[in-house]
């Protein structure tokens, strides 16, 4: 049940009819805290709040503000969320269709009992409006404690474009960690949810590659709005792009060519596709990285079609978002630096914990497990040796440099226009450290999170191939005949984009060369970045998605396999 907060009228209001804030600041913690965990943009949702308070309000409209929530947890460290919000008066208070989503709390107001509710504004058209307005008047507003400070862009005229044009927001549904607006089919502005002290890798790299490099397959920024408060570092609070028009993500266009390929494979006759990929010429010789030594099969042009052309721009565009990254500069926060045996340590120490764990995890939950799922995952923890093997360096020396890179890099974070790749949301993975995500890596980092993504896609596939036949009321076995052509089309896809990647590094690289320059060491760093992150997946999935478990622990004790010779049949 909703909380509901009762305040006299003379207190809620000032003088202009405006809404004080400062008056719901003590009650406020104990309403939101029971309808913040419902949200889609709260990150936190395994831990227990132990107590919220206001940080901050500024002003945003006379019944608006952009409040700044810190919570605290029963354990480790508290958080800050920037929540705009809105008083809404009378009958529309308790939730209109008008109104995208339940109000955070609901509101009393006295002595006449006057109904009203405090709802998330980030869907009102007139707060949408304001974001735009403060970047384009570059203006500061004070808040209680703290500004909010908007910084207007020397590209944002070129991208807005003509001033008399109206820009209508448009709130869009899509919406995870951050929120989004659109305005008409310029500009585009995302307000970080999850607030932290420092620059956040959204803005400072986007707009290094659009504004230093000019970098054309990133969106260009036009405007920033920062929180600073005295005696602390400045907060990124949001970010203003220009507006790419496109056709949806690349993860959603890569799952119809994913869906377009098992629908050839489907429709040969006589079930001529369920015999072994040899006989279709789509046999993988070894791990993608030695299959991108070679051309590319004619069998593998003629399955994956359209997609073997997209996959081979996508490589390109990446080395070239890492070649950029490499330039060089000055610029302490993206010189690029040698690998020295402290970094490589610190990786494998946290790689190492990240594997125990998981599998800690794993060996718990595996009795609870499918019959197939649970084989492979008693096999796959027989081998956590190997696994923790595999990013050991032993004091090597790594050849090769760290650079800044996406951090977060798989197909939900590209954009499909119907020609080209737009590459976005340099943020990294939210649930770590601001610090941690400004940290320098390997480009291969990047590189191994899409072919991660290439195998989640032909497995997300697939897995949907399953649930559709048990709608219908049939089993697995009926579709389990086409995991080696998914895995076909995953290997395949990999070693174009490799291709791609290492033939675009080559030929453009000169003077921003970042790669190891031994070709068994790019493998086993490839290899050790690809661990982290299949691991990663293995311990996500078993907590949201225990369905889709066996696409990480397929990866992850095939890396095993290989690492203890042991083959992966």
């Amino acid at each position: 049940m909703d909380a509901v907060i009762s305040e006299s009228r003379e207190r809620l209001f000032g003088a202009d009819g405006a809404v004080d804030f400062s008056a719901l600041e003590s009650k406020l913690g104990p309403a939101l805290t029971k309808t913040i965990v419902t949200r889609r943009w709260f990150g936190s949702k395994a831990r227990t709040i132990s107590n919220l308070t206001v940080a901050d309000w500024v002003r945003l409209a006379p019944d608006a503000c952009l409040l700044l929530a810190e919570i605290a947890y029963t354990h480790g460290d508290a958080d800050t969320y920037a929540i705009p919000l809105k008083l809404v008066r009378g009958s529309t208070a308790g939730g209109s269709a008008a109104k995208p989503s339940p109000p955070l709390a609901r509101l009393t107001i006295t002595p006449d009992g006057e109904s009203a509710a405090l709802v998330d504004a980030m869907a009102d058209p007139l707060v949408a409006a304001r974001w735009l307005e403060m970047i384009a008047g570059a203006e500061t507003i004070a808040g209680q404690r703290g500004s909010l400070v908007a910084t207007r862009l020397p590209r944002f005229d070129a991208l807005r474009g003509a001033a008399g044009t109206v820009l209508a927001p448009e709130i869009l549904a899509a919406e995870q960690s951050n929120s989004s607006v659109k305005y008409g089919d310029r500009l585009i502005l995302k307000l970080f949810r999850r607030v932290e002290a420092g620059l956040n890798p959204d803005v400072e790299v986007t707009s290094y590659l659009t504004a230093k490099l000019n970098f054309a397959h990133v969106p260009a920024v036009a405007g920033t709005l920062e929180y600073r408060r005295p005696g602390r570092p400045a907060a990124s609070l949001a970010v203003l792009q220009g507006f790419v028009a496109n056709q949806g993500d690349a993860w959603q266009h890569t799952l119809s060519r994913v869906n377009e390929f098992f629908t050839q494979v489907t429709s040969l006759a006589a079930g001529k596709a369920k015999g072994p990929l040899p006989d279709h010429g789509l046999m993988p010789p070894g791990p993608p990285l030695v299959g991108a030594q070679k051309p590319l099969p004619v069998a593998a042009n003629e399955w994956l079609g359209a997609f073997v052309e997209e996959a081979d721009r996508l490589g390109c565009r990446t080395a070239q978002m890492h070649l950029a990254l490499a330039t060089p500069t000055d610029d302490p926060e993206f010189r690029s630096e040698t690998f020295a045996a402290a970094d490589w340590l610190a990786f494998e120490e946290a790689t190492g914990r990240l594997i125990d764990e998981t599998f800690a995890q794993l060996a718990e939950r595996a009795g609870a497990l499918p019959p197939v799922t649970r084989s492979l995952a008693e096999r796959t923890l027989k081998l956590q040796e190997a696994l923790r093997a595999l990013s050991a360096w032993q004091g090597r020396p790594i050849s090769g440099l760290r650079t800044r890179t996406h951090g977060d890099y798989h197909l939900g974070q590209i954009l499909w226009t119907g020609a080209d790749f737009m590459i976005i949301d340099f943020e990294g993975e939210p649930s770590r450290p601001l610090a941690e995500r400004r940290l320098k890596h390997s480009p291969l980092r990047d590189v191994a999170g899409m072919l991660r993504s290439f195998h989640y896609a032909a497995g997300a596939a697939l897995q949907a191939k399953r649930e559709e036949a048990r709608r219908v009321g049939g089993g697995d076995d009926e579709v389990q005949w086409l995991a080696p052509w998914a895995y076909a089309w995953y290997y395949w896809s990999s070693v174009a984009f490799l291709r791609a990647y290492l033939g675009t590094y080559s030929a453009e690289g000169i003077g921003a060369a970042f790669l190891p320059t031994r070709a068994e060491e790019l493998a086993g760093l490839l290899d050790a970045y690809l661990l982290e992150k299949a691991v990663y997946e293995l311990r996500y999935e078993m907590n949201n998605r225990p369905d889709w478990l066996p696409i990480p622990l397929e990866a992850v004790f095939a890396l095993a396999a290989e690492q203890a010779n042991l083959g992966c049949g």
